[in-house]
């Protein structure tokens, strides 16, 4: 083992090497990386213990997500672990996925569907996802992969590289089914989660309600009547971009002009990408288990209806909640 100081600086940084010497010799990859967890570990909790009587004795251990092993160590001296997910994300999600069991390999489907992602077919994913021989020419590097995962839900942290705005749904969807987790396996949790209600705007959550087998509920905070024109937006009754002077009839509600709707619906070109996003609030609502709605019942009652008596073959039950006159009530549908 060497080590070398760091030149000046704001940190102090150690350099440590793996050398095979003392006849530490290994004949394969599987060898080798015993080898490199037995060494390093050992190596890792010496260097802690010399820290801990310094000015600066070390409060968490940052290591790479393919050494799980280190957050054992941090575990060891009673200090915080963070594992470091170098890879792009997206990919990190798949392999997750697999060890939760969300797929199989091999595939039982020609595709995947995943939360938060777009349907991969079996060219779209990694190798090591795929191959159910054990990594094909590299068992040993498809192993190392997958175990990134034993123990992510003892990290105190976890660093994700990623494009945050192409990837945040699924860092948030990760960080959810987490949570949910461990709130399920946890033998101190007396109250373990029955249901999860999310904002309308992140249909994909349902998608990790259904992982875990519970019920998911939609909650729209909009007003019903807004909330049920972008509603005949995404079933194609209502179709844009729409004539100047368009006048526009929908069930159990007066006819609308142009200007009386929002204006996502009314100029669909300004901000094309809001307008997706809140039309996209009913892409799977009526796999929900419940909805919950934010309206005055005594002028939108009708509207309401409409809505659920359209989706009643699906034979769920609706939760409406409902303001009115600064006083809120509620009230069940069976369908």
């Amino acid at each position: 083992m060497q080590m070398q100081p760091c030149a000046a600086s704001s940190a102090n940084i150690n350099f440590h090497s793996l050398n095979l010497d003392e006849g530490e010799n290994t004949s394969d990859m599987d060898e080798y990386l015993k080898l490199y967890e037995d060494l390093i570990s050992k190596r890792l909790a010496e260097f802690m213990e010399e820290q801990l009587w310094s000015q600066n004795p070390p409060k968490v251990v940052v290591y790479d997500s393919g050494m799980p092993w280190a957050m054992g160590v941090a575990k060891k001296f009673g200090v915080l672990g963070a594992s470091f997910f170098t890879q792009c994300w997206a990919v990190n999600a798949i392999f997750y996925h697999l060890k939760r069991g969300a797929f199989r390999v091999p595939l039982e489907d020609p595709v995947v569907s995943l939360p938060s992602m777009p349907a991969l077919g079996l060219s779209d994913l990694p190798t090591f996802a795929t191959d159910n021989s054990g990594g094909g020419a590299y068992p040993s590097l498809c192993k190392l992969v997958r175990s990134q995962f034993e123990n992510l839900e003892e990290a105190n942290w976890v660093f994700c590289n990623t494009y945050d705005m192409l990837e945040q749904e699924k860092l948030v969807s990760q960080r959810l089914a987490s949570f949910i987790h461990d709130q399920i396996s946890s033998s101190s949790s007396s109250t373990p989660p029955k249901a999860l209600v999310y904002d309308s705007f992140l249909p994909w959550a349902l998608d990790v309600a259904k992982m875990f087998g519970i019920h998911g509920a939609s909650f729209f905070t909009q007003s019903w009547s807004n909330s049920s024109i972008y509603y005949h937006v995404n079933q194609g009754t209502l179709k844009v971009p729409l004539e100047h002077n368009a006048v526009v009839s929908l069930p159990s509600m007066p006819v609308l002009g142009i200007h009386d709707l929002p204006s996502f619906v009314s100029d669909t070109g300004s901000y094309p990408h809001l307008l997706n996003m809140v039309v996209d609030r009913f892409s799977n609502f009526q796999e929900a288990d419940s909805l919950f709605c934010n309206s005055f019942i005594h002028l939108e009652h009708e509207v309401f209806l409409t809505v659920l008596v359209v989706n009643a073959a699906n034979h769920r039950q609706f939760h409406a909640h409902l303001g009115n006159d600064a006083r809120c009530n509620a009230f069940n549908h069976h369908l």
